[in-house]
């Protein structure tokens, strides 16, 4: 039977992966930490309004930062409380939010299964960086009920998640990804995807009109 190394993971040919032990596997490795651990303040300009918009509601309120990774949130998080957990199931991460910031409470665990956690214990549930597209859909509906259980009435959940829907922030429909190859190979393979791309350049041309005409809105600091 073949076994395929795999994020230096081994499976076994015709075994279901499991997406989250492949993803773990991924930010386990050293030079992933060491991206992480280079990574400082707010992830994009829809992480920082998401953020400020709920601060004033949460403000002192306990607080659960989900898959924290190597400590980029500690920071931004901790200017709203004392009262400040994190949680990451990556143990090489765990280490590295350690080293970066002593003294912070930072634990291994799995969003999947906060149950160390009492029901209603925090103000405001934080998962950035897409961090729930890293486990199955079965597991994205186990996540969301977890951090729904441990957070107390009236509090709020900010997540980020991939949109299937619509570009990346600040992408415009006539710009397309950048490509590896020569001119001529780029302009062939667009020739041939085309008829498969048109419903995604449709889908990028209308959310990029819809934002457009909704403009660009103006949030408060964090710091009250």
């Amino acid at each position: 039977m073949a076994i395929f190394g795999l994020f230096g993971c081994e499976v076994m040919a015709g075994e279901v992966l499991d997406i989250a032990v492949l993803n773990r596997a991924v930010w386990s490795r050293e030079e992933t930490v060491a991206h992480f651990s280079r990574l400082a303040g707010f992830i994009d300009p829809g992480e920082r309004a998401a953020l400020a918009a709920v601060a004033p509601r949460v403000r002192g309120a306990p607080v659960l930062d989900l898959g924290v990774g190597a400590g980029r949130t500690v920071p931004l998080l901790r200017l709203l409380t004392d009262d400040y957990v994190a949680v990451d199931y990556s143990p090489a991460m765990v280490s590295a939010c350690h080293r970066l910031n002593p003294g912070v409470d930072v634990r291994a665990g799995d969003v999947r299964d906060l149950s160390e956690f009492q029901d209603g214990r925090f103000g405001l549930v934080f998962f950035s960086f897409s961090g729930i597209d890293a486990v199955s859909h079965a597991d994205r509906a186990r996540a969301l009920r977890e951090m729904l259980r441990v957070l107390r009435p009236g509090g709020w959940v900010v997540f980020s998640t991939h949109n299937l829907e619509g570009p990346s922030y600040g992408e415009v429909p006539w710009r397309g990804y950048r490509r590896g190859g020569s001119r001529l190979y780029r302009t062939v393979r667009w020739i041939l995807r085309l008829p498969f791309d048109l419903p995604r350049h449709a889908r990028r041309w209308r959310n990029w009109w819809r934002r457009s005409k909704a403009g660009t809105a103006r949030w408060p600091a964090l710091r009250g």
